[in-house]
């Protein structure tokens, strides 16, 4: 997961934090965020909690994951599934920075085959 500062553009890890509502993060960075509940917080042993909010500890909502994946908040927020259900859906899923990442050297090689530019490794297909 991105650390603070390698969000895209000037974006922090706050601000996927839901606003007004006096919620802070406790850490610098997370850990994987997968199917399971004990993912939502941090740490070996799982008692770190990544939020606060009014001194109460706490996890990630919903919408603040789904930003952090890149989607809109909100976007798995359909027919009647639960908070648990929209996390499994959120833990089986890749992020769309990480997508990007991983594909963007394709973006060079396909942009120079459509350019009649072929590669040794594409001429011989």
């Amino acid at each position: 997961m991105p650390t603070v500062r390698e969000l895209k553009g000037n974006r922090t890890l706050s601000d996927v934090l839901t606003p007004h509502i006096n919620r802070t993060l406790t850490v610098d960075s997370l850990r994987t965020l997968t199917t399971n509940p004990n993912s939502l917080r941090q740490g070996k042993d799982y008692k770190q909690y990544p939020v606060t909010m009014d001194g109460e500890k706490g996890t990630l909502y919903i919408p603040e994951i789904e930003r952090l994946f890149g989607l809109p908040a909100h976007y798995t927020d359909v027919g009647d599934l639960t908070p648990r259900k929209r996390q499994v859906l959120i833990g089986r899923s890749w992020s769309i920075q990480v997508v990007q990442y991983i594909l963007a050297p394709l973006k060079q090689l396909f942009s120079s085959q459509s350019q009649g530019h072929c590669t040794s490794s594409c001429a011989s297909e």
